[in-house]
């Protein structure tokens, strides 16, 4: 039996499973959940030696250059169209779950929030840069915090402490003075609703 496509002549349960878990990777591997580059990768890869094996039973032997050409031709066509369709399975699962937009509106929202005690920070470093000490640099500072469910807290060592409601979500920055100046670790929970800079 001669073979004309790679998934089109594969049974359609393999090109269904491995749609599926492409899309459980990019939703929840590089969305909201734990990163898992490795097994994109690995993902990637199969998909790859897939393509190409099944691309050799078509063309037949490599026994000349034009025969190679015509292979690389038709394995990248057959990634190009697995992976649009990835992409547009993508799209349209955003659309009806939202799981992407509410993930990146709470990590907008953490961010503006931690943007709004940018002023306490620069207080307390300053502070820091004339009492050369931690100790009391955060007494009486107020940090004024955009949205109606948001509040925040500066500890006498200058830690601050900020909450979010409507995202639920919890940072912690402290204050780490160094040489060249006050340097802050910015920590919290939970890991979906944190900016890259807070994540561990």
């Amino acid at each position: 039996m001669s073979l004309t496509r790679p998934f089109r002549n594969a049974h359609i349960a393999l090109p269904v499973a491995l749609l599926f878990v492409a899309e459980y990777l990019i939703l929840y591997s590089n969305g909201c959940g734990p990163t898992h580059p490795a097994a994109l990768a690995m993902f990637v890869t199969v998909i790859a030696c897939l393509a190409g094996w099944l691309a050799h039973l078509r063309v037949g032997p490599l026994n000349g250059w034009r025969v190679a050409l015509r292979f690389v031709g038709e394995v990248w066509a057959d990634l190009t169209r697995f992976f649009i369709a990835v992409i547009a399975v993508y799209i349209l699962l955003l659309l009806v779950l939202g799981t992407g937009g509410s993930c990146y509106t709470g990590r907008f929202k953490v961010a503006e929030m931690i943007g709004d005690s940018k002023p306490a920070m620069e207080e307390i470093a300053h502070r820091y840069a004339t009492r050369k000490t931690v100790h009391g640099i955060g007494a009486g500072l107020q940090i004024k915090l955009s949205g109606a469910d948001t509040h925040s807290m500066v500890t006498q060592d200058g830690v601050i402490v900020l909450f979010r409601g409507d995202f639920p979500s919890v940072v912690v920055m402290t204050p780490n003075p160094g040489t060249d100046g006050m340097h802050w670790h910015c920590s919290g929970t939970p890991q979906k609703n944190l900016p890259a800079n807070c994540r561990d």
